[in-house]
């Protein structure tokens, strides 16, 4: 039997939890969602409170707020950052979801919020994960599906949450992926040693010699206005690449582009906005856009101009940072998710992200699981060629 948070109270330790509800509720929490962000370890950089702010101004229109507030004694000591997703067109169109701020957007729109979890000290995770349990039991009729995508690594939330609801859940899945990490040591040189091929080694010290060579530039954006030109070009660069392998990719995206316009104003004005602009004499090749957050640089998004890729701007950008690591004061860079060539050869370390699914026991949950179950099993059974085939043996998704 698990012991509900609100239930842990003792003569010397008042605990309470409230859900935060209702349009205003972000901004009337912005005080104590500030400070429990400061508190958390590693400070989730797409939970700070101007990203989540930002993205709910574009998006309150989807949803509805719910933040679980975990009080000790009248003071914050946790945090979950969550809102209902209200039913819309798509795959699961006719579900309401709880998802963290920042995520659940339509594809076209999705700012990839990652290393997700609770506001909270390491020491209160767990009884944010109990109260957050004890809210979403509480409010069972509201919700039909969890989807708490990219949870921060050393949290146990995941687990601890389907745990909680396993009463209350038809089905739930842990799934796993992860963020490439570039660990960046005192030089260049270290950086290189560490790479155990010899071959990759080489290949990755030809990169600044050639870019050396070539006369290629790096110009960091020094203020707001001169960062919003870059994006425009980045917008450009990007849009042309990702058309040339006939997908729309993330720029064309109105929403997308406004979100990032603003994003990109509050970063320069905080002196944490890295947007980069690689030039072969008055020719761009790339434009990179990151943000650090404490002593790591998290690279966001980038766009090369694909008719000079020959001068590997990516790479270059990257092995730059790394120079420069130690003066600036990073520790890392975090290249995110999304599982692309470059990221393997360049970084040192892997992240694991964790997402939990899960649908409740309210009537479309369950019309939505048959439905799905019964498509499963026809797709098992009707092999690619089109000819019966024992169940089971056939193609998946």
């Amino acid at each position: 039997m698990r012991t509900p948070a609100t239930a842990l109270a003792t003569p010397s330790r008042q605990v309470e939890v409230r859900v935060l509800r209702g349009p205003d509720a972000l901004a009337d929490a912005e005080h104590h969602y500030r400070y429990l962000w400061s508190r958390t370890d590693p400070m989730p950089p797409m939970l700070e409170y101007a990203w989540a702010r930002t993205w709910w101004d574009l998006h309150a229109d989807e949803g509805e707020l719910f933040l679980v507030l975990a009080e000790i004694d009248r003071q914050p000591v946790g945090m979950a950052p969550l809102y209902i997703r209200g039913r819309e067109r798509g795959v699961r169109g006719a579900l309401r979801t709880m998802c963290f701020l920042g995520t659940g957007e339509p594809a076209a729109e999705e700012v990839y919020g990652t290393n997700n979890g609770w506001l909270a000290a390491p020491e209160h995770q767990t009884l944010i994960s109990d109260a957050v349990v004890d809210a979403l039991r509480e409010h069972r009729s509201e919700w039909d599906r969890v989807w708490l995508a990219n949870i921060a690594p050393d949290a146990r939330i995941a687990s601890d949450v389907e745990t909680g609801l396993q009463d209350d859940l038809l089905s739930s899945e842990i799934t796993e992926t992860c963020n490439w990490i570039v660990d960046v040591p005192a030089t260049l040189d270290d950086y290189y040693a560490r790479i155990p091929e010899t071959k990759l080694r080489t290949k990755l010290r030809a990169v600044l010699k050639r870019a050396d060579k070539a006369g290629v530039e790096v110009e960091r954006a020094r203020s707001v206005g001169r960062a919003l030109e870059m994006f425009e070009e980045l917008i450009e660069i990007h849009t042309r690449q990702w058309e040339g392998r006939g997908h729309a990719g993330a720029c064309s995206s109105p929403v997308f582009r406004e979100f990032h316009r603003r994003m990109i104003a509050y970063f320069a004005q905080q002196d944490l906005l890295w947007m980069l602009r690689s030039t072969v004499g008055e020719q761009t090749i790339a434009v990179r856009y990151g943000f650090h957050t404490g002593r790591t640089f998290y690279d966001y998004i980038g766009g090369i101009d694909q008719e000079l890729r020959r001068h590997a701007p990516g790479i270059m950008t990257t092995l730059r940072l790394v120079e420069q690591g130690p003066e600036v004061g990073f520790d890392a860079l975090d290249l995110l998710a999304g599982d692309y060539g470059y990221k393997h050869r360049v970084s040192n370390r892997q992240l694991p992200l964790v997402t939990l699914e899960g649908y409740g026991k309210t009537p479309a949950a369950r019309a939505f699981v048959a439905l799905r179950t019964m498509r499963d099993r026809v797709r098992q059974a009707i092999p690619r060629n089109g000819t019966a085939e024992t169940p089971g043996a056939g193609q998946g998704d």
